[in-house]
Order: C-alpha cells, then sequence, then structure tokens
C-alpha cells in the first residue's frame, strides 16, 4: 500500500505477488483472510494500470477460491472482487457482462444485515444503474435507483444515509436527462429534506449538490430569480460549512449565480458576487476552488470589458 501510493505499482504487484508465493498455497485459515485482501488488491491495482483482463483473473480467483467461505469477514473479500471485476468489466466496454457481476452480488449476498455488507451491495446496485445509465437505459436506471431507496433509504446508519443521498442526487440527473425537469427537481427536493440537517460532511456534501442540480434545472427553464433563489439558499446554508467538499459546491453556487446576474444584464451584482468567490475562496489552494476564482476573474473581466463598450 505504501508504495501504491508512491505510485509505484510495478513494485506494488511484486510484493503482492511474494506474499502469494510464501503463503497463498494451502493456506491456514488464519491466513486466508489476508490472501483474499492481497489478491483484490492486486486486481485493482492492476485495473488502474489499465490491465482489466488481468485484473478479472484475480478476482475470478478470489471467488473460486473463497466464494463458499461461509464466515462474514470472507464474504465481503468476496463481494468486493465481483464489485471490482464489474468495474473491470466496464473497463473492457462491457457492461451487459458488468449488470450479470453487480446482480451476482445483490443475489449472494443481498440478504446480509451487516452494515458492510449492505454498503457493498448498495455500491454494485449504483454501479448497475449507472451503466445502464451509460447504455441510454434510463427507466431501468431509475428502476434500480428506486431499488436502492426501497432497501436501504430506512437505514440510519451514517454510510448508508451517504449511499442514499448519493443515489437520490444520481436518479435526478437520470430524470433531468430524460428533460423529466419536474420529476428531478422533486428528487432534489427530497435529499434537501430528509438529508438538509445531517450532520456528516459526506452526506451535506450530496444535499450541496442538489441545491446546485436544483439551479441549474431551473436556470435551464428560464426561471432566473428561482435558480438564483436555490444557490442563496445553498450559501445560506453552508457558507460557513469548512467540509472541503461543501466549499466546494457553495463556490459552484456562487459561480452560477454570478453567470445568472450576469446573463440578465445585471453586470454590477454579478460582478459582486464574483468579488465575493474571489475573496471567500482565492486563498483556498484546491485545485476547484482555483479554478473557479480564476473562473470568475475572467468573468469580472469580460462583464467590465462589457461595461466600457456599453459607454
Amino acid at each position: 500500500r505504501i508504495l501504491g501510493r508512491q505510485d509505484k505499482p510495478e513494485e506494488e504487484i511484486a510484493v503482492y505477488d511474494e506474499v502469494i508465493r510464501r503463503f497463498g498455497p494451502g493456506a491456514l485459515p488464519g491466513t486466508c483472510e489476508r490472501i483474499a485482501m492481497v489478491l483484490v488488491s492486486k486486481g485493482m491495482t492492476l485495473g488502474q494500470q489499465g490491465q482489466p483482463e488481468e485484473a478479472i483473473a484475480i478476482f475470478d480467483e478470489v471467488i473460486r477460491r473463497f466464494g463458499q467461505d461461509a464466515s462474514r469477514s470472507m464474504r465481503e473479500r468476496v463481494a468486493e472482487a465481483l464489485k471490482h471485476k464489474g468495474a473491470a468489466l466496464e473497463q473492457q466496454a462491457k457492461p451487459e457482462e458488468a449488470i450479470a457481476v453487480y446482480d451476482e452480488v445483490v443475489r449472494r449476498f443481498g440478504r446480509y444485515t451487516s452494515r458492510s455488507m449492505r454498503k457493498r451491495v448498495a455500491e454494485a446496485l449504483k454501479r448497475k444503474a449507472a451503466a445502464l445509465g451509460e447504455q441510454g437505459k434510463s427507466e431501468e436506471e431509475i428502476a434500480v435507483y428506486n431499488e436502492i431507496s426501497r432497501r436501504f433509504g430506512p437505514d440510519a446508519s451514517s454510510g448508508m444515509r451517504e449511499q442514499v443521498a448519493s443515489e437520490l442526487v444520481d436518479k435526478g440527473a437520470a430524470l433531468g436527462l430524460q428533460g423529466k425537469s419536474e420529476e428531478a427537481i422533486a428528487v432534489y427536493d427530497e435529499v434537501v429534506r430528509r438529508f438538509g440537517s445531517d450532520a456528516s460532511p459526506g452526506v451535506r456534501e450530496w444535499v450541496a449538490r442538489s441545491l446546485v442540480h436544483k439551479g441549474g434545472i431551473l436556470g435551464q427553464q428560464d426561471k432566473p430569480e428561482e435558480a438564483i433563489a436555490v444557490y442563496d439558499e445553498l450559501a445560506r446554508r453552508f457558507g460557513q460549512d469548512a467540509s472541503p467538499g461543501v466549499r466546494k459546491w457553495v463556490a459552484w453556487a456562487l459561480d452560477y449565480k454570478g453567470m445568472t446576474l450576469g446573463l440578465q444584464g445585471k453586470s454590477e451584482e454579478a460582478i459582486a458576487v464574483y468579488d465575493e468567490v474571489n475573496r471567500r475562496f482565492g486563498p483556498d489552494g484546491s485545485p476547484d476552488a482555483s479554478e473557479k476564482v480564476a473562473r470568475t476573474r475572467a468573468e469580472i473581466d469580460d462583464l467590465k470589458q462589457q461595461g466600457k463598450t456599453k459607454q
């Protein structure tokens, strides 16, 4: 893992191979889980290196060797292998095979109640929905999002709340792509209603994102005042939030507010909003904030130039 963080994948894989060579054959019960973890890690690294076929072979080995193990920890390793196998199949542009693998995760592990397993099943369903969306099967995609809500919506654990919130935002995006703007807005409103007071930074980020998406739809519907009201609501709710993920969406909201004001011909108000982005996020240092600040400075220059031209 240290080698992986140092971006030395070949050395990382060599270490995994050494562990497998030393302890893999006839592994004792106490070491089986470790071997499974090493194999999954090796497969993930191969996938990240653009070698999906080799990665799939490793994941299949995990499933073959440990798929019948009844222990909770080993079931989780097998579920992880299946999930990453699906991702590798998507890398190979084999969405139907990937979807079949995600279905296998649900079939084999959907009945288990442990939080960690429920999270893996939810992730597999979300990947399935995304794969269906990539194929243009939007109705089937939305049906899977609805299944996630049905299965996991009542779960009060932090990890599952974030999973459900993210699924709802993705469902809203899918509805928006179908031209079902009002239904999409209703979904974004549901995110805010259900999770707007959540203490988890991860969940708050999805709430902020849902408000940005809602504002974008209202802008597309030629409802600039309503869109601006949504961006203001986001800034009111999360303007003092210290979480980097949430701050990113506050910057997006202010940026879009400035653009909306500019399109209305309200140059002075737009410049004031862009100045606020620069003031609040200029020292941020994060790539996303830097991009926003650079863009707002360009917008300010354009608006000022337009003002000189009119004079």
